[in-house]
């Protein structure tokens, strides 16, 4: 089985129609089997991007109560690596939720 991970971009374009990435992402996902894998470091970005959508916050934690998002990622064990990652890349700027998903994808290869 192939695991797709989801970013904050994507999911917040996902949840609000007015994104213009949204259809784009809908046609995307659609083809895809959940559950979609991410970290609570991105639901926690998206509910605060999607804070002034009228039940935006809501939807994003609905998609994990129905198993459509599956969050699998452990921070605390992995507390070295996310913070050799930030540093690492302390240029980009990478974000926590960019280095905890890009920790996932190390861990799954």
């Amino acid at each position: 089985m192939t695991r797709v991970v989801i970013d904050t971009g994507p999911l917040v374009a996902l949840l609000n129609r007015r994104d213009q990435q949204h259809a784009w992402v809908r046609e995307v996902l659609d083809a895809v089997e959940p559950p979609i894998f991410t970290c609570e470091a991105v639901v926690s970005e998206a509910c605060f991007r999607l804070g002034r959508l009228d039940g935006g916050p809501d939807a994003a934690l609905q998609l994990i109560a129905s198993d459509v998002l599956k969050i699998d990622f452990r921070m605390l064990p992995e507390t070295a690596a996310v913070e050799g990652l930030m540093r690492k890349f302390a240029n980009v700027p990478m974000s926590l939720a960019d280095a905890c998903l890009v920790r996932m994808t190390e861990l799954d290869a």
